[in-house]
């Protein structure tokens, strides 16, 4: 008598190998776009931030009639304070991550004034470290106190 084999079915270590080894080519090649991909969603979010803390003082002004002045935190690309024009008070405050550049060319803090207009108008610019494309923002502020944001290239 015989012994017979009985069938085997699944991957030999060859099939394994080279499977393995082109999945690490395709991560080799994907690291970089995934780094870039996360700067600008790091630039978007930060710019949906700051527009909304802006947005959120005016109406924080015109609601409780009261002046409401938006400051650099030190430095713009340190973060925010939101407080009222009288008050030392904090409403809202935001930090940035490491890698952000806000450039501003305000003369002194933002304010909006009891009707939500701006005192001071101006232009904030901010950028991510390692952005691609148009992901870098510049948002201007005029008398009317609406935000305006325009995509710009990243430097």
């Amino acid at each position: 008598m015989t012994a017979s084999r009985g069938s085997h079915s699944g991957f030999t270590l060859i099939e394994l190998m080279t499977v393995i080894a082109v999945m690490g080519v395709m991560a080799s090649i994907a690291t970089p776009a995934m780094a870039t991909f996360l700067n600008n969603r790091s630039s978007d979010a930060l710019m949906r931030k700051l527009q909304t803390d802006l947005q959120f003082a005016r109406n924080y002004a015109i609601t409780n009639k009261v002046a409401v002045e938006v400051e650099a935190d030190g430095d713009w690309s340190d973060g925010w304070v939101i407080h009222e024009s009288d008050s030392s008070d904090t409403l809202r405050s935001s930090s940035t991550p490491e890698n952000t550049t806000i450039s501003s060319d305000f003369s002194g803090n933002l304010e909006f004034n009891l009707y939500g207009m701006a005192s001071s108008k101006g232009t904030l610019t901010l950028a991510v470290d390692g952005c691609k494309g148009k992901r870098a923002y510049q948002l201007t502020l005029p008398a009317s106190g609406q935000p305006i944001v325009t995509e710009i290239e990243c430097s």
